[in-house]
């Protein structure tokens, strides 16, 4: 009993901290999202929001070389040009697609993202007039 309070305390902290990181990846997708849907509509340009998957790479200096995991991302195209790649922390899964189409910055067809790590899914979910929200 003794070693299951501090075994039990522990999990509580991990499961937390899972929480906290999707909350904090949801919030980063839907500003950026927020910030896709202006730029279309100033830029009179289609943009691109999609969830791709990281390929490992290896960044090498003149003495280190790290190998990159890996993972997902999600990166915002511009006239099908890629702007920005945000990268998700390790362990974090994301799938969606959305297009915004100028002049208005309305997606071209209502679309979702879906974020998830071990313990939490979230969703965001953007309808035909452009808005976002998280249920």
């Amino acid at each position: 009993m003794f070693f299951a309070v501090p075994l039990f305390a522990l999990r509580v902290v991990e499961y937390t901290q899972v929480q906290l990181l999707v909350a904090a990846a949801a919030h980063d997708l839907v500003n950026d999202l927020h910030r896709c849907k202006n730029m279309s509509s100033q830029l009179k340009q289609v943009v691109t929001v999609q969830a791709t998957e990281r390929t490992p790479s290896l960044l090498a200096g003149k003495r280190l070389a790290i190998l990159i995991p890996n993972g997902f991302k999600y990166v915002i195209k511009v006239a099908g040009q890629i702007k920005e790649e945000m990268t998700l922390a390790e362990g974090m899964r994301l799938a969606g697609l959305v297009t915004f189409m100028p002049p208005a910055g309305v997606p071209e067809k209502p679309s979702s993202f879906i974020l998830s790590s071990d313990y939490k899914t979230t969703t965001i979910e953007i309808d035909s007039q452009g808005d976002i929200s998280v249920p």
